[in-house]
């Protein structure tokens, strides 16, 4: 019999830790994200287990790291937009997603994402753009081929690997933001390889310059300047 934890007591605890960053915790009906002051967590049952628990923390110390880290600083996100769209948006949050986890794993002891990114590991991956998050995110951790789903995207980004590997240790939102318009420039004049039915034949009315479908997480070269001024997941 799993070991079952109040979930108000352990909110209660993890709210005060935050507080002394000056960070608030809200439960509503949305997903993890932070607009740079708040942390927002989905409606949680009044007990959870060890493992949802250890979850629930993850996705606290990533929200924590967006605000800690700076990824608010200098609008990044918002220029993203506006240059990128949506697509830009996508490929700045998840590269970021790579530093700040990074970051509050040297800074804060205890701090530990390997659970989480464990279960995006072995998560199959079967969008394009499913794909293209995880690399983005996963891959400088976890190194070039580490997951089987995601060889044709790897192939298409593969001139900007080196950077994509080292994305982990960029000093700030705007390094990242300038390595985001680059893998958003070489995706558009590169589109996406075709999908293939379960009979192995391309399916039609497929416009290929399209990106689809959702991405884990989940966050945003050289450069300075940084942020956003819309939440963070």
């Amino acid at each position: 019999m799993s070991i079952k934890y109040n979930t108000a007591v352990a909110m209660s605890t993890l709210a005060k830790f935050y507080a002394k960053g000056h960070i608030t915790l809200v439960a509503d009906d949305g997903g993890p994200r932070t607009d740079g002051k708040v942390i927002y967590l989905p409606s949680l049952p009044m007990e959870v287990t060890e493992e949802e628990l250890d979850d629930i923390r993850c996705y606290l110390d990533h929200e924590a790291g967006h605000i800690v880290a700076k990824s608010f600083a200098g609008n990044a996100m918002q220029r993203m937009d506006s240059r990128w769209g949506n697509q830009g948006c996508m490929i700045l949050n998840a590269l970021e997603d790579a530093r700040i986890e990074n970051h509050m794993d040297k800074e804060f002891k205890g701090v530990n994402f390997s659970g989480m990114h464990e279960k995006f590991k072995s998560q199959p991956l079967e969008t394009f753009t499913q794909q293209l998050v995880h690399v983005l995110y996963m891959n400088s951790r976890f190194g070039w081929g580490h997951h089987p789903d995601c060889v044709a995207v790897e192939d298409t980004l593969a001139p900007l690997k080196n950077s994509i590997m080292k994305v982990h240790g960029y000093a700030s939102v705007s390094s990242v933001k300038t390595l985001a318009e680059k893998v958003a420039a070489l995706l558009q004049s590169t589109p996406p390889p075709p999908v293939e039915s379960e009979e192995g034949e391309e399916e039609e009315g497929k416009d290929e310059g399209e990106i689809k479908g959702q991405g884990e997480g989940e966050g945003e070269g050289q450069g300075e300047g940084e942020g956003e001024g819309e939440g963070e997941g």
